[in-house]
């Protein structure tokens, strides 16, 4: 029964944090303001370009294992 309360009392919230980041300030709803203030933050420039290098190298090294075409060694 708890995990039932827990699962309806986390949509609630979720549904009432949703409402009111629709709010509309100065113009603009608080989600965009909110976005904006994150999207400008210094911490995020650093986090963006550590995540992209993560992507990268995944991506190359899945690329390495599933897409190169096995070396032949001469065995002569």
């Amino acid at each position: 029964m708890e995990t039932i309360s827990f699962i309806f009392k986390t949509t609630l919230v979720t549904i009432a944090v949703i409402l009111v980041m629709q709010i509309k300030w100065g113009g603009q709803t608080i989600e965009r303001h909110t976005m904006r203030a994150l999207n400008s933050a210094q911490i995020v420039r650093p986090l963006n370009e550590t995540a992209h290098g993560a992507a990268t190298l995944v991506r190359n090294v899945w690329n390495l294992m599933w897409y190169s075409k096995p070396t032949k060694h001469a065995h002569d």
